[in-house]
């Protein structure tokens, strides 16, 4: 009874560990990730929910752009999993660094890692999972100009995610097509996809949660109306990004900041 009673304990810890990460305060969420994991380790059976917490902890490092931190959490995460023949989570952290790769622009590293990830889910039937890493690769081919690839991938990821109704990863690959859009300045479709993605939230209740998603999505919907000559509406999404990351890390606002291109939109908006 005394484990019951702890293992719930450490759960609600992880439950409000996830709730940090998803709303970008990494510091809090891995304090309570690394708490978690002395929890566990004192009760039987733990090894998933430990390779969890691991994993975690290496995504916030990696949305902190702490490269050699994530890449450390992640692998010790996948081997983890992989000693206990969990092949979702081990094919999950590989992707995971995959991304982290990707951040810091090792294309090279970053479609290593994503394709023995494909592989490895590829053999599950955790259709979410090996679609998120089609979608990912679809990022990746956007990054390095590869667009008609790009679109294949981030279509197929799309598609195997909706099939399985997970609200969340549809509405980061269409943020991730949006992006796509951008690079072949189709500022209509940006519009069209970052709407989607508003909508997704919206429907789910995730405003508050998704703050950080929310000012990617204001970010990009202000670059795209600003390429179609509407300084306002621009405007107005723009600034409506500042609030939603104002209790992030400077670090953390510098990612967003930077996949939204700020640095453009300020010029722009400071010309007549």
């Amino acid at each position: 009874m005394k484990n019951e009673g702890q293992l719930q304990t450490t759960n609600s810890l992880v439950i409000n560990a996830d709730n940090f990460r998803n709303r970008g305060e990494t510091e809090k969420a891995i304090q309570l990730y690394r708490k978690s994991i002395g929890f566990y380790e004192k009760l039987p059976n733990q090894s998933r929910q430990i390779a969890n917490c691991m994993q975690m902890i290496g995504v916030c490092h990696k949305i902190e752009n702490r490269t050699e931190d994530a890449i450390q959490w992640l692998q010790k995460a996948s081997n983890l999993y992989n000693e206990i023949n969990d092949y979702i989570g081990a094919g999950n952290s590989l992707r995971d660094i995959g991304i982290t790769y990707l951040y810091i622009k090792n294309y090279e590293q970053a479609l290593v890692f994503l394709r023995e990830s494909e592989q490895i889910l590829a053999k599950t039937e955790d259709k979410v999972a090996y679609g998120i890493t089609i979608s990912k690769i679809g990022l990746l081919y956007t990054q390095i100009g590869q667009f008609d690839k790009a679109e294949e991938f981030l279509k197929r990821g799309l598609t195997i995610i909706r099939s399985v109704g997970n609200w969340f990863m549809e509405m980061t690959t269409l943020l991730h097509l949006a992006e796509l859009a951008y690079q072949q300045q189709n500022y209509q479709k940006i519009l069209s996809y970052t709407n989607q993605s508003l909508e997704i939230i919206n429907n789910n209740n995730q405003q508050e949660k998704q703050q950080r998603r929310l000012a990617q999505i204001h970010g990009l919907l202000a670059l795209g109306y600003l390429n179609l000559g509407d300084k306002q509406a621009a405007l107005q999404h723009y600034q409506k990004v500042a609030p939603l990351i104002a209790h992030l890390t400077t670090e953390g606002k510098n990612v967003v900041l930077a996949d939204i291109r700020a640095d453009q939109l300020e010029k722009q908006f400071q010309t007549n």
